[in-house]
């Protein structure tokens, strides 16, 4: 039974206050960074790898930039029809400011087919133990991870506190994940 956007709208609000409230912030990011570092340096993914610039409050990948600073990444672009892009990024790259104060990719930067990706790290409001993501509500992500081969890592990243006790709405064009990165280390999910 779908949920009712008074009741997303609610949820969405607590797991963002968690969010907001943790302490040890760098810590935290940097046990997440450390264990996608990991991951990645594992599985000896292909470049580039979908990322994205952290929103104030949103955990942040800059760590495990700084860690991996030969890897070619492939940062989120948003058009007017809620369309997103990701466009090639490395380290030393500029980044430009767009709506929401969300930086990407300057505008010359190569568009990265879906096709390409290896893997995606995607930032999340909650999650459930079924792999299921609660994110800002635009749907970004859910219409683009459509396109991308099914195989492809679709790898959440949060705080232990987002992880919700119940489990979450899911509606029919909801994409689940493969895994979530916590300061704990990584859960996966079944496919």
């Amino acid at each position: 039974m779908p949920l009712s956007e008074e009741t997303r709208v609610s949820l969405r609000q607590r797991y963002k206050l968690a969010r907001r409230e943790v302490s040890d912030r760098k810590e935290r990011e940097a046990a997440i960074s450390h264990t996608l570092s990991t991951i990645l340096g594992t599985f000896k993914l292909s470049s580039p790898i979908a990322a994205y610039i952290a929103l104030p409050d949103e955990t942040s990948l800059e760590p495990l930039y700084k860690r991996r600073m030969d890897q070619l990444w492939a940062l989120p672009k948003t058009a007017v029809d809620r369309a997103m892009t990701f466009h090639e990024w490395r380290q030393s790259d500029p980044l430009e400011p767009v709506e929401f104060g969300i930086l990407a990719p300057s505008s010359n930067a190569t568009l990265v087919p879906a096709a390409q990706i290896s893997a995606v790290l995607m930032p999340l409001v909650a999650f459930d133990r079924d792999g299921v993501r609660l994110g800002m509500g635009g749907g970004y992500y859910d219409r683009y991870l459509i396109n991308l081969a099914p195989n492809t890592p679709r790898i959440g990243i949060a705080f232990d506190c987002q992880l919700s006790a119940t489990s979450l709405p899911k509606e029919d064009w909801d994409v689940t994940l493969s895994a979530v990165v916590t300061e704990s280390g990584m859960v996966e999910f079944n496919k």
